[in-house]
């Protein structure tokens, strides 16, 4: 069982990534190369390594993310999955360190092999790598052609939600949009915490002009163009309007409104005084909305301060002498302590001796910072220069910056997720200690659930994942409170039975980064109240199938305890490998197989033959069960078949089965089918059930 506990974590690692936290799927992930490795699994090892590699890459480590596609490439041997998946990984890398032309090479190489392949959901994940490397060098019209190619193939292999988020992406093309403040730079699309629109700014496009609007007739007022701003209720504005000699003037206002985006306050600044009124922004923040978080901000005022004065002595006094830094951006700064950082500061504004650094977006969370930046001014020889990026940094418990990374705007997905590692957050989610414009608490994409053989889970309602228990597992975090220092990870579910039940994979990272694992069976009331919970080893999966069926039993599904009896008895009988007890079970029953590569047809003698024989290459094996439903003596299930074969290689199988009583003789009849041809096998239910209605976990009345 070693080799699909390994499988287990390397799909864990991939639902993850699709929940867009490339923190959370790290752990898992690593787990996944380091022991498929150790057990001498070289390509399923290759496959883990290059989806380590992109979840590195997320994170802005792109030399551990090399080292990962290394990897990756020298263990893929002839494998397609891993020979298509290190290829998009390194794509992705090249194209983040500007080595854009090798980058396009990999990811067009990418491409190529999987549209040979059937491997839809490999090819989409290349498109979209292809996707990334052409928004890099400002070809959005081939990274949309790209997303949309990805979202087709997506949707094709049931991954709607994935199919959704490339969607929504391609809506709004490239992932950065033009800054009207500066001409010639762009601003983040996409990303809530980095956003420049807040109730504030709102009300400014509507009610602020310039005072030369009113000092002059016929003076004509333009839209507001928004410098920065803080919580949502504060944004700093270039006011503008146009004279009626056609002459443009402007001014700087502060914003602010109450809760309900009335305006209560403009102040105005002339545009020179852009420090004065910046500072006059963040003390109005101090004092109202982030009253809460003003502590956080003394050493962002101070070092402000200290930089406008050039008065760098007092700058580096201002941080500890174990300050680092790290410039992700492609021929910039490198990496460094905070010497080469003052010394950077200093060449800077000697080239532009009236550089003003201003922070457009901020946000606080658990002692780290996201912020977006412009850095203006102009040069010794006359010319403008404007610059703008994303910074991340850490406080020590004096609340001084012990490390600042930077990012281009580009660097937006990148920067971000390295915020949330930073902060230690779990998913993508900022909780309230938080400084940054509207939508700072948006929630997480959904996740798309997968089988254990990485295929998504059917869409059907049937098919659901989701009921009171599995909701009630996300949020109860039980898992840390026996031990504080464990930082929970959004559960897996396993199997749910009605609404009230579900087995998950209850999951936790440790200070170190390890993630501990356990199976928690979870029982809620019908009002979605948690009132029971137990825990198993991680491989104590057949006791955990039989407990949950114990409590349908015995709970929701009371009156139809005869029909989970049944079920209990086959997972018993299967558990223990009592072929004489299995030979009784199976005496009447009749399968016919939908599968293309299936067992065909036969009777019970037959299936108890595939069950043997599939034991003796499987001597591990165990059928996990992932939903239960049934009406009019019909029963539907989907389920993965996980085992390690006598060679040592994991065997993972999904799909779904039917099973009713012939009403003509009598025999028990089981018919299965593919997780692709879950529409085929939802209508073959619906048809035994005598009913179109196939939304309920369970039917209303005995069966017959």
């Amino acid at each position: 069982m070693q080799h699909g506990l390994l499988e287990t974590d390397l799909y864990a690692g991939i639902i993850e990534m699709i929940a867009g936290d490339p923190v959370a799927a790290e752990a898992p992930l690593r787990s996944a190369y380091n022991g498929l490795g150790a057990i001498g699994i070289g390509a399923d090892a290759g496959l883990a390594a290059a989806r380590l590699a992109r979840a590195l890459v997320a994170q802005g480590r792109f030399d551990e993310a090399h080292e990962m596609a290394t990897a990756s490439e020298l263990l893929a041997g002839q494998n397609l999955k891993t020979a298509i998946a290190w290829r998009g990984a390194r794509a992705e890398i090249l194209a983040a360190l500007g080595d854009h032309e090798r980058a396009a090479a990999l990811a067009e190489n990418a491409v190529a092999i999987a549209g040979v392949t059937d491997l839809l959901r490999d090819h989409a994940d290349a498109c979209v790598s292809l996707a990334m490397v052409r928004a890099a060098v400002g070809d959005d019209d081939g990274a949309a052609a790209a997303n949309t190619a990805a979202a087709e193939l997506y949707r094709m292999k049931g991954a709607s939600a994935l199919a959704t988020r490339i969607d929504g992406s391609s809506a709004t093309g490239s992932t950065a949009a033009e800054d009207p403040l500066f001409p010639g730079l762009r601003v983040p699309r996409g990303h809530p915490m980095l956003s420049l629109e807040n109730l504030a700014t709102a009300t400014a496009m509507r009610h602020v002009g310039h005072p030369a609007v009113e000092a002059e007739f016929g003076a004509t007022p333009l839209a507001p163009m928004v410098v920065s701003v803080r919580g949502d209720r504060l944004a700093l504005v270039r006011a503008r309007a146009r004279l009626g000699s056609g002459a443009e003037v402007t001014s700087l206002a502060l914003c602010e409104t109450d809760i309900d985006g009335q305006l209560i306050a403009t102040s105005h600044f002339v545009d020179s005084d852009i420090l004065e009124a910046q500072a006059a922004l963040i003390d109005r923040y101090k004092a109202g909305q982030g009253a809460r978080l003003a502590h956080t901000m003394r050493n962002e005022i101070e070092l402000n301060a200290l930089r406008a004065a050039r008065d760098w002595d007092a700058y580096v006094a201002l941080m500890p002498p174990d300050f680092v830094f790290e410039d992700h951006r492609p021929l910039r700064w490198g990496r460094g302590d905070r010497a080469l950082w003052i010394q950077n500061e200093r060449s800077l504004c000697e080239q532009v001796p009236d550089n003003v650094n201003l922070s457009r977006t901020r946000v606080i969370h658990d002692g780290a910072i996201l912020e977006m930046f412009a850095s203006f001014g102009t040069t010794v020889d006359g010319a403008a220069s404007a610059k703008s990026g994303i910074a991340v940094s850490s406080l020590n418990a004096d609340l001084e910056w012990t490390r600042v990374e930077v990012f281009d705007i580009d660097q937006a997905d990148v920067a971000v997720a390295r915020f949330h590692e930073l902060a230690g957050a779990a998913g993508g989610e900022v909780d309230g200690r938080v400084e940054g414009g509207v939508g700072a608490e948006a929630a997480s994409p959904p996740v798309e659930h997968l089988m254990l053989s990485g295929e998504p889970v059917p869409a059907h309602p049937l098919f659901s994942l989701d009921n009171l228990a599995t909701a009630a597992a996300a949020a109860a975090g039980l898992v840390t409170q026996t031990d504080p220092g464990l930082t929970p990870l959004p559960p897996i579910p396993l199997f749910v039975l009605g609404e009230q039940l579900a087995l998950v994979r209850s999951r936790a990272r440790s200070a170190t980064g390890d993630e501990l694992t356990t199976l928690t069976l979870y029982e809620t009331d019908a009002a979605a109240q948690l009132i029971a919970t137990t825990d198993f080893e991680k491989t104590e999966i057949e006791a955990a199938i039989l407990a949950i069926l114990d409590r349908y039993a015995a709970g929701e599904a009371a009156a139809f305890a005869d029909v989970i009896g049944a079920e209990r008895e086959l997972h018993a009988i299967r558990a223990a490998r009592d072929w004489e007890a299995m030979e009784v079970f199976l005496r009447d029953l009749v399968f016919e197989d939908h599968r293309p590569l299936g067992w065909g047809g036969g009777d019970g003698a037959t299936m108890l033959h595939n069950e043997r024989s599939h034991a003796e290459r499987l001597p591990d094996y165990v059928v996990i069960d992932r939903t239960f439903s049934f009406r009019g003596g019909a029963v539907l299930k989907l389920y993965d078949t996980v085992g390690t074969t006598v060679d040592g290689v994991t065997s993972i199988k999904s799909g779904i089965s039917l099973s009713f009583e012939d009403p003509n003789d009598g025999s028990m009849r089981v018919e299965f089918f593919d997780v692709d041809q879950a529409d085929l096998a939802v209508a073959r239910f619906s048809e035994l059930a005598g009913d179109d209605d196939t939304d309920d976990h369970q039917e209303t009345e005995p069966p017959a």
